[in-house]
Order: C-alpha cells, then sequence, then structure tokens
C-alpha cells in the first residue's frame, strides 16, 4: 500500500478529514497565517533561485497582491503585522545567506517489514556540511512546545528520508519569524521505531475503513464541521479505497 505523507497526517489528526478530503471536499480553511505562509514559499523560492537581488522588493509586491486577493481575510492591521514578520524572514535570509540545497523534493519511503510505503516531499534543505538542516517557518504568537518540536512526525519521517538518501543526521531550525526567536530538534533510534508503529497502525486502519471523530480545539475552526456527524450533520462520505489504483 502506497499512502501519501498528506493522507497519514490528516488520519491522524481526524479520520473524518482524511475521508472528506478523498471526497471531493477542501478540508483546507485559508487563514491570515495560511497567507502568510504562502508568501514565504514565494519568498524562499525567489532566495533560493534568484539570490537577494530586489529580494525585499519582490517580497513586498508580492504581499500587496496576496493582501489584495484576500482582503476579507487580511484586515488592514495585519497587512502591517504581516509586512514586519515577512521583513523579518527576509532580514534571516539576507543576513545568514542560508545554501539551500533544494525546495520540495519528492521522496518514497519503505516502511521496514511491512508491505507500506510513504510518498511526500522534503521542504526546505539547507546545506550544513555533516548535517542538512531543515527550517520549519513560524508566524504565531508562540512558540511549539518542546513536546512538539521532540514528536512531530513529519519531522521524524523528514530525518529518517534524510537519514538514507543523503546519509547525514538531519537538524530542524523552528524559526518563529513573529518573535524573532527559534528553536531545535534532532530525531534517534527511537523516535524512527515510534514512527514505524504508527504508521503501520494508521494503514491498517485506513485499509478497514476505520472512521471516528478526533474531538480537539482544531474543531471550531474545522473547514469540513459541517460534515461531520459528531456535529450534528447527517451528509455520508463514501468509504476509502485504498486500492482502487490496483497497487498494494
Amino acid at each position: 500500500m502506497i499512502i501519501k505523507e498528506e493522507d497519514l497526517l490528516n488520519y491522524m489528526s481526524c479520520p473524518i478529514k482524511f475521508l472528506a478530503s478523498h471526497n471531493g471536499h477542501d478540508i483546507k480553511r485559508k487563514t491570515f497565517n495560511s497567507c502568510l505562509h504562502d508568501a514565504f514559499n514565494y519568498l524562499i523560492s525567489k532566495y533560493t533561485y534568484e539570490g537577494v537581488d530586489n529580494l525585499e522588493y519582490k517580497i513586498k509586491k508580492y504581499w500587496d497582491k496576496v493582501c489584495y486577493e484576500n482582503q476579507d481575510i487580511i484586515k488592514n492591521i495585519n497587512v502591517i503585522h504581516g509586512w514586519g514578520r515577512l521583513y523579518r524572514a527576509y532580514e534571516y535570509l539576507y543576513n545568514n545567506r542560508p545554501n539551500i540545497m533544494d525546495l520540495n523534493v519528492p521522496y518514497s519511503l519503505d516502511i521496514p517489514g511491512t508491505d507500506y510505503t510513504i510518498t511526500g516531499q522534503l521542504n526546505i534543505l539547507i546545506d550544513r556540511g555533516p548535517q542538512i538542516e531543515i527550517l520549519i517557518p513560524s508566524f504565531s504568537k508562540t512558540k511549539p512546545d518542546e513536546f512538539k518540536r521532540r514528536s512531530d512526525l513529519k519531522c521524524t519521517i523528514d530525518a529518517l528520508v534524510i537519514k538514507q538518501v543523503y546519509n547525514k543526521m538531519a537538524v530542524f531550525t523552528f524559526y518563529n519569524f513573529n518573535q524573532n526567536s527559534n528553536d531545535f530538534a534532532i530525531r534517534n533510534t527511537k523516535d524512527f521505531d515510534r514512527l514505524y508503529l504508527i504508521v503501520e497502525n494508521v494503514c491498517k486502519g485506513i485499509e478497514n475503513n476505520i472512521v471516528y471523530p478526533h474531538y480537539g480545539y482544531e474543531c471550531n475552526s474545522c473547514a469540513i464541521k459541517h460534515l461531520c456527524s459528531s456535529w450534528g450533520a447527517s451528509t455520508n462520505l463514501d468509504p476509502y479505497n485504498p486500492f482502487k489504483d490496483g497497487k498494494r
């Protein structure tokens, strides 16, 4: 069975959300924060492929475009706040000149002892000699707590891929451009063993169409709350068939 990284993480977040995504529903809600990440991805791409020349002008022009196209989401004060956070990201790139190896690198990861394979992308890879740094940007008012940094499954997947493909250790930099601060994390063998167990159990759940609501604070702003039977909806979602393409 081949499972996309996005599907794996969506199922872990909430199987109802996972199922809705495979029934043609948009499970992502556009927010001020997602607009900032969109602009940051543009900034990183321009820096990687074009360097720092006129980079401040390029990102300011792009942010103005994003704000104009999303006036219902980005209110006047957030136009200014957003630009302040993006400018700190620009300063980080201009002052540090990180050697970005590549962006959005596709990968395929086989899970030992199973017939499960994860596919996905490595996002921002920075060459640090014997190590590869993965930059994880944040524009939040709060920093990710220590548990989040230590347990984030996406980071564990990326670390294992980097170990297998590049034979190097991954170092994760959680950079908060709102607070202009950073924290670091790495992964070890125990984390990889945990990943294997989680992937195997999640894939079994998907294969057997085990669907249940995952209650949490995220429910309040969930884009598909109106489809969830746990919140009074009567919409039926078709079961997911992981073998519809004939692959296992």
